[in-house]
């Protein structure tokens, strides 16, 4: 399970990739499996689909399609700057969240250190 150790913001998922570079835990590692970016609120339980500005589902996460109701902070120029610190990224299958580990265990491409 992830930490919940600060806000989620973009250096955040900048430093997830890194992680989880050359495996399922990162977009393009896990798409021809059919999974979607996605967050979850660990408080509340709900899910979102990773979404542009334009509401459209996006191909990776970004933070710029999330509702209100999960963002901690914008920028003056309405960005968002950071979301809830209860937000994890991962992905969405049949219904299903996976954790980024999870999605790449459930691959079975193993993250490169």
């Amino acid at each position: 399970m992830p930490e919940l150790n600060g806000f989620l913001d973009a250096a955040a998922l900048k430093r997830e990739n890194r992680t989880y570079r050359g495996s399922a835990g990162v977009s393009e590692g896990c798409r021809e499996a059919c999974f979607r970016p996605a967050f979850r609120d660990q408080e509340t339980g709900m899910v979102y689909l990773s979404r542009n500005p334009n509401g459209h589902v996006a191909a990776f996460h970004t933070l710029e399609g999330l509702p209100d109701e999960v963002i901690a902070a914008r920028y003056t120029n309405g960005n968002v700057a950071k979301a809830k610190n209860s937000l994890i990224s991962g992905f969405l299958k049949d219904g299903i969240f996976y954790t980024r580990q999870q999605a790449a265990d459930q691959v079975g491409i193993r993250r490169k250190r």
